[in-house]
């Protein structure tokens, strides 16, 4: 009975975190977006800040592979920004964050992620 429980309460905060995920993924993008205009680096921590709460909240729900893909955003990331190709890094991610929308809207919808997750692979790969 404990275990039933358990599981409807994930299964509802996993239902809640996909459904407010599109909100927070276009609040990424209006980070990046206002980056690439301004180089204001304060769009960029915001950016990451964003990014690091939605892989945690992830993380929570047992969503493993969504946060792995934010992981990986966070790590190229770090990357750009130690070889100073900050807004390279705004033109990349937004198509990543497309993806990762699809994904989530896929995930919250049942549908089948696999191409969507490997496509976001690719993604991760072609940014270095």
């Amino acid at each position: 009975m404990v275990q039933n429980d358990d599981a409807e309460f994930l299964a509802e905060m996993r239902s809640d975190f996909l459904e407010n995920l599109p909100t927070e993924l276009e609040d990424c993008e209006g980070c990046l977006m206002r980056f690439e205009k301004s180089a204001d680096p304060a769009e960029l921590a915001e950016f990451k800040r964003l990014v690091h709460s939605m892989k945690g909240g992830g993380r929570m729900v047992a969503l493993a592979e969504f946060s792995n893909f934010l992981h990986g955003l966070e790590t190229r990331l770090q990357k750009f920004v130690q070889e100073g190709r900050l807004r390279e890094f705004a033109g990349a991610g937004l198509p990543f964050l497309d993806l990762v929308r699809d994904y989530a809207c896929a995930l919250r919808d049942g549908d089948d992620v696999e191409v969507l997750a490997a496509r976001i692979n690719q993604t991760l790969e072609r940014m270095g």
